[in-house]
């Protein structure tokens, strides 16, 4: 029992001497960079003042004297001396702490200036524990995973890369490419590319994508796009409705891989364990796994979705824009991408249970 245990505990306390090492390394890593970094040795709150605005927020902007120490270039360890601005609200500057390491710049005849935080101290180590914790648990399959993650942030920036490129390019168009190429090479790598699973979900993903995409369309060209809000788009340079629909894409296939990927797999573990199960039988139980993932799957999207618009919507009631526009310019778009990728989830199990049963028929089963 005893070496159980020590076995069982053996990767963890490898994972955390690594992952305390890797922090240790990135609080000591400045000479690997050009730009100046320095470490706050000591702050001071120089002037405080209370302001407000018209609708009631009240916020203490304060001005904080900082030293520091120069941790690389030809000035190492160089004491300098820099003023900062921060308020109580935190939205663009939170006040520094000692201790803190900061990206500083110096030009000529100025005074030094503070450019950002240093952070890589914080995320590295927290990534090497998430990816370390996920080949202990899972084991070989870990590196399928972190190689179809990899893969895919490397092709969505490559069509990003392939959108700033092309002239005058339908963003919606180049994302359309980049699901499909998203799609087979996670289920290629994760479940093998001559994999029977693998086809069956491409084949769900693509078709239900291709069905939900039409439906939208259809309920668009019929009510004129009345009620979606292209111009609360944040920061939009291209034409906001097919941004919008990429937008809406990419959401929607990951949904559809996610329970596409469920039921399959479900499937096809039964299926090993009573290979003569019968068409009813296996229909049955794809709406099962559908009717359980449904409320989940569609909750998680929808929250996902408000957790990240929380604090545009707080600073638009603060600022004492109606609930009614609020909604409208915060949370209408979203609304609208996640009732699509439910339509989606909805459809993925008819159509996926379908290209199993084909997939079997054309195996000689039942």
């Amino acid at each position: 029992m005893q070496r159980k245990s020590l076995t069982f505990l053996r990767p963890w306390l490898l994972l955390l001497l690594v992952t305390l090492g890797t922090f240790v390394f990135l609080k000591h890593d400045a000479f690997l960079y050009t730009q100046p970094i320095a470490q706050v040795t000591d702050t001071k709150i120089t002037e405080a003042n209370e302001v407000s605005d018209q609708f009631g927020n009240q916020v203490t902007q304060s001005k904080q004297a900082v030293a520091a120490t120069l941790l690389n270039g030809p000035e190492k360890g160089q004491s300098i001396s820099l003023e900062h601005e921060f308020d109580t609200s935190g939205a663009l500057y939170t006040k520094l702490q000692p201790k803190e390491q900061l990206f500083v710049l110096h030009r000529e005849g100025q005074t030094w200036q503070v450019q950002n935080l240093k952070r890589d101290h914080l995320w590295i180590p927290m990534l090497v524990f998430i990816l370390g914790a996920m080949f202990i648990l899972f084991g070989k399959n870990s590196y399928r995973i972190a190689l179809a993650t990899l893969m895919n942030v490397c092709l969505f920036m490559f069509f990003l890369f392939l959108d700033l490129k092309l002239p005058n390019p339908n963003v919606f168009q180049v994302f359309i490419v980049f699901a499909l190429g998203a799609t087979l090479l996670t289920t290629g790598i994760i479940l093998g590319f001559k994999s029977r699973s693998a086809w069956i979900i491409n084949l769900t993903v693509i078709t239900t994508s291709i069905v939900t995409m039409a439906l939208s369309f259809l309920v668009f060209y019929l009510t004129g796009q009345k009620g979606i809000y292209y111009e609360h788009m944040d920061f939009v340079t291209q034409d906001p409705a097919s941004l919008f629909l990429a937008m809406t894409l990419v959401g929607l296939l990951g949904a559809v891989l996610d329970e596409a990927t469920d039921i399959t797999v479900t499937i096809d573990a039964l299926l090993e364990v009573r290979p003569d199960m019968s068409w009813q039988a296996i229909v049955q139980a794809g709406r099962e796994v559908g009717q359980t993932i449904f409320g989940a799957l569609n909750n998680v999207l929808l929250l996902i979705f408000i957790a990240e618009q929380i604090p545009l919507a707080v600073l638009y009631l603060r600022n004492g824009n109606s609930w009614d526009y609020t909604f409208k310019a915060t949370l209408s778009l979203g609304f609208i991408q996640t009732l699509i990728s439910a339509i989606g989830i909805v459809i993925t199990v008819p159509i996926c249970l379908g290209f199993i049963l084909l997939f079997r028929r054309k195996r000689g089963g039942r």
